[in-house]
């Protein structure tokens, strides 16, 4: 297709029209399902054909490909005999093609149209008659247009201000209704017979999804009342116990709301905004109360607690100034005093360290959360400094040390010795002296004091961590003859 541009400029436009007809016919042709399917790959390749066409063939040459109007025409219709993910993948391939030739924002907004038009359809229609809220043919159909959304939500995500412009203006109308839809599916949770649970469930994942894909793709495009009535009402809805408790009960299909739930959380508090900061209390109290028991439950750990860790990451990265500020005065070595700005602000950020601290200390703890939590704590470090702030340093420090020292001599996240090694220094390094003559004093007891004699007192980090290597050797011989 890289000579169509040539010959346009040329003047061959009726052969390009006879071209782009016979790509279209081909194309629409591979993913016809009604005589013998397509191979998947062999669908891709042709909707990726679709999508590269708009960089190529010019608007001028679009608009007058009979089979490309006939499709955009009856797309409806001509979704009908594909499988949800290929109708997701066609969806993206056109938005990709009409976005690309820099003057269909129309084109795109009449592709968007007619799903966000069946999404309120759909979410009325269970709004009037209760019996019909988990129907198989509605909740498909519900299902479906949302899936489309997610897609189209995902093309947006990469073009310009004023696509992402016009594709809120498309959705702005359409986001009630689907806080309605998650409204009416978390109210019929408790209530559902077994046989329809798995889709009640399957349908909050995908609504969550949805404003997941939404606000990456257009987080600063949305109005800031309009992102804090959306959050606000999620994070109400999670606020009830009974839907905690079912959530729990479910198993994977629960798990899997709450991951997707806290997800989106991570990517609304990816940057700082008035309006955000003013919920952060209601969203720490819902992780801290409500919620609590279902992500740090055993079966659901080592899926549920990475999203956690997430997100209490990004809270501290980002809303650094909800929990400390700087004061005026300054300590004795001649820095700016920080202090918690609220009695509430310093409880729950000693509580997110300390749930952290927690989790590190689960003597089974997977690798790859283990490296999560060192690279997060390493990245508040770098930010914030937050190893020298005074209530991490007599509070929690102590603790994480042992912690450290426990994860570095039982060897069991042994591939992860040099970046716990490091994070040890840098804690440590808040005040050497309490290192050497305290924690490590501690930590080793009586029988440990010969490992000790590898210490030397030297503050590098090189040295330091050299000496560390030794000393785990001689705690585990030690530890072996005991």
């Amino acid at each position: 297709m890289s000579c169509v541009p040539f010959v346009y400029e040329n003047g061959g436009s009726d052969p390009l029209k006879s071209v782009g007809e016979s790509m279209v016919r081909l194309i629409l042709a591979t993913l016809d399902t009604s005589i013998v399917p397509s191979p998947l790959n062999v669908m891709q390749s042709a909707l990726n054909l679709l999508a590269g066409m708009g960089s190529v063939f010019p608007y001028a040459i679009q608009v007058e490909i009979p089979s490309l109007g006939h499709l955009y025409a009856n797309l409806q219709d001509f979704c009908l005999h594909l499988s949800p993910s290929v109708q997701c993948q066609l969806y993206t391939a056109l938005a990709h093609n009409v976005l690309s030739t820099g003057l269909s924002v129309a084109s795109f907004s009449s592709l968007v149209t007619p799903v966000l038009t069946s999404v309120v359809e759909s979410v009325v229609t269970m709004q009037q008659n209760a019996q019909r809220v988990l129907e198989p043919a509605l909740l498909a159909q519900l299902m479906r247009d949302i899936s489309i959304c997610r897609a189209l939500a995902r093309v947006v995500l990469t073009k310009p201000k004023q696509v992402k412009l016009s594709f809120y203006s498309q959705m702005h109308g359409v986001l009630p209704y689907t806080l309605d839809a998650v409204r009416v599916y978390m109210n019929v949770l408790p209530q559902c017979p077994p046989s329809q649970l798995s889709s009640a469930v399957g349908a909050i994942h995908d609504l969550i999804g949805f404003y997941s894909d939404l606000f990456r793709s257009i987080r600063k495009e949305l109005p800031t009342d309009v992102v804090g009535a959306t959050v606000t009402t999620l994070v109400e809805l999670f606020q009830h116990g009974q839907f905690a408790s079912k959530l729990e009960a479910l198993g994977a299909p629960g798990t899997a709301v709450l991951c997707a739930f806290l997800k989106l959380l991570r990517i609304l508090v990816e940057e700082y905004s008035p309006t955000l900061a003013g919920l952060l209390h209601s969203i720490l109290d819902l992780c801290f109360n409500t919620l609590h028991e279902v992500i740090f439950a055993h079966q659901h750990y080592d899926t549920v607690v990475p999203f956690f860790i997430a997100l209490m990451e990004e809270i501290l990265e980002n809303h650094y100034r909800y929990f400390v500020t700087t004061q005026t005065t300054f300590d004795a070595s001649g820095q700016r005093q920080k202090v918690f700005t609220s009695d509430a602000a310093g409880q729950y950020f000693m509580m997110i360290l300390q749930a952290i601290g927690t989790i590190l200390q689960q003597e089974s703890i997977p690798p790859p959360l283990c490296k999560q939590i060192v690279v997060a704590l390493e990245r508040l470090q770098s930010s914030h400094n937050i190893f020298h702030f005074v209530a991490f340093k007599s509070q929690v420090r102590m603790a994480y040390l042992h912690t450290l020292l426990t994860l570095l001599t039982r060897g069991r996240v042994g591939l992860l010795q040099e970046e716990l090694g490091l994070l040890l220094y840098h804690i440590a390094d808040v005040d050497m002296p309490s290192f050497f003559h305290e924690c490590l004093p501690q930590f080793v007891g009586d029988g440990g004091a010969d490992s000790l004699q590898c210490w030397t007192g030297q503050v590098d980090e090189p040295t330091f961590v050299k000496e560390l290597g030794h000393f785990l050797i001689d705690f585990r011989v030690g530890h072996a003859r005991q």
